[in-house]
Formats: C-alpha cells, structure tokens, sequence
C-alpha cells in the first residue's frame, strides 16, 4: 500500500509521540483537524496502523534480558511448529520472529535473574537440542531510533530512547496497573485510562508524569505494519578490530535516515544494527556506506532478514 506525503507526516508524528492529539498534527502540517482524524482511521483500518503501545524500560522494573537465536536442524515443519508454540506459552518472552539468512529463529526473554533463564534453557536443551543450533546471549541495551519516515520529515527533532542494565525502581500496584493498561493503549485518553482504572483522572496523569520522570514510560508509539507500506526489516551484526569504532558507528547509526533499531549483546557481536529499507538494494548501499565510512576496521559482519513477528508482548508480566 502507498502512502502519500500527508499519511507519511502524520505517521511520523505519531511515531514520534503516538499521544499527540489530532489538533496539534493538524495545526502543525496546516491542515483541517477533521482530514487527520479521517487519515489515522484509514490507516488503522487498513491495519498500517495495527495499534499504540508504550516504551516501557523493563530494565528499571528489576528484569533482564536475553536473546535466543535458532536455526533449526534434522527437522520439518510439525516439528518446528511444535518449538515454535513452546516459545509462544512461555511466560518469559516477548519478542519471537522468524528469520531469513544466517539465523532462522529468534526469541528475546525477560526474567528477573539468571536462575529464570537456566531453567527455561535446560527445559528447551532436555526437549529439542538435536533439532537446533543456537546462540544466547545477554542483551543488555535497546537503542530505538524512529521509522525513516519519521527521520525524514522531523529530522533532528525524531526522538531516540536507549535503555540499558540499571537498578529496579520500585512501583506500587496502582502504578502496574497503568503500566499494563498502557502497554497496549498507548494513545488512550486520559478519561478513558481512569475509566478503565476506575482511578480519577488526575490521579492517572500524576502517576503517568511520574512513571516519566522515572524513566520507566519512555514515549508512546504506534504498531505499524511496515510490510504494508513496502518496508523489509534488515539485521546487520557487526565485529570490529577497534574498540573505538563502535561508538563511531553508533553516531553514524544516529544520523542514518533508515536505520532502526541499535541493539547490544554481550557474547555475540559489536554492533548490532537494524534497518527498515524498501529493498535489498537499500540495505547494501548501508553496508557499502559502513565500509566505506570504517575502511580497514570490519572484522566482519553477518546479516538477516526479519520475515514475521509471530509474539510481541510490550511488558513482561509485572
């Protein structure tokens, strides 16, 4: 599906807060309040827009994460159905996609400590390591950079959050409440948050300004289908022969108008980079760009491509 300028503008100041109210888009892109409303309803019809969640730190809710890479062997479909739904019940992970490239599987974890992860891998390794290789590495920073729309028309205004290992704030059960409402209703109004709650409303904005300053609610954001406006989701892991590179690297990543996501694992490689492209031709033209920017210092690198996102959970269970 093709976006004009207009539903790529919108988009971009959703994704750079998806609780700016329709008046402030309009007014901003100087048009009618009315044509906004009328484009955001198009585009979630149409499931572009597939919802709103929050950018919520688990880190600072005391969790750690983990990242499993698979690539499955001596097998067929039933079989890898079959560790697929494995991964779907278990209560620990948040992420799951099937692969292309160089890894065929991928689940992320939250757990509150290395115990939970041991557990949940000897659990697997006692059921299904003839049927895989794997790789588990500590994930220790997100870097979430916005789409290249939002990049393009915002520019130096696009928002960036990276969250990383720190030490747990506590929150009270009122305040995981809101979180767990949020997480999946990141553009619910005020009224409609406290309804829910059955809180006041300014009891929800108090709490939520709160959650802010914490650091643990770090922006609002929309669940766009990219693959309905033409985008294909690249990683890119890279090794270094400088430790001084990465951070030039990173800055460059900053900058780039395609890439996504920055992400650090402990055990796997330097530099891990996700980029939403329309082709191929696209996310070669990025790696030709790293060569070129970093001659002499790729040790080496490999990449993937992101086919589906079969389980996405905003929040471990809290």
């Amino acid at each position: 599906m093709n976006l004009d300028n207009l539903d790529e503008k919108i988009l971009a100041y959703l994704d750079n807060n998806a609780r700016t109210p329709s008046t402030i888009i309009a007014k901003k892109l100087r048009v009618n309040k009315n044509v906004i409303n009328y484009r955001i309803k198009n585009m979630e019809e149409s499931g572009i827009i597939r919802g709103y969640h929050t950018l919520i730190n688990s880190y600072k809710l005391g969790y750690q994460a983990y990242r499993l890479y698979l690539r499955f062997q001596y097998t067929d479909p039933k079989k890898e159905d079959e560790i697929k739904e494995h991964f779907v019940k278990c209560n620990n992970t948040w992420l799951i996609s099937y692969l292309r490239g160089n890894w065929g599987f991928l689940v992320l974890f939250w757990v509150k400590n290395p115990a939970e992860i041991v557990a949940i891998m000897h659990e697997f390794m006692h059921k299904y390591r003839q049927y895989v290789d794997y790789c588990l590495v500590l994930y220790y920073g997100i870097g979430h950079y916005r789409y290249p729309f939002t990049k393009k028309h915002l520019k130096e205004k696009s928002n960036f959050n990276y969250f990383t290992l720190s030490e747990e704030v506590p929150i009270d059960k009122i305040d995981k409440k809101i979180l767990n409402f949020l997480s999946t209703n990141g553009r619910a109004s005020l009224l409609q948050i406290a309804r829910e709650l059955r809180l006041s409303h300014g009891a929800i904005r108090y709490r939520m300004k709160a959650l802010v300053k914490k650091g643990i609610i770090a922006g609002f954001r929309p669940v766009i289908d990219t693959k309905k406006i033409g985008y294909l989701l690249y990683k890119l892991d890279i090794n270094v022969k400088d430790g001084h590179t990465i951070d030039k690297i990173y800055s460059f990543a900053k900058e780039h108008e395609y890439i996504f996501y920055i992400n650090n694992s402990l055990g796997y490689a330097d530099v891990e980079i996700e980029a939403q492209v329309t082709d191929s031709k696209e996310f070669f033209s990025i790696l030709r760009e790293i060569n070129e920017k970093f001659p002499g210092q790729i040790r080496n690198y490999s990449f993937f491509v992101v086919e589906e996102f079969i389980k996405t959970k905003y929040l471990p269970d809290i």
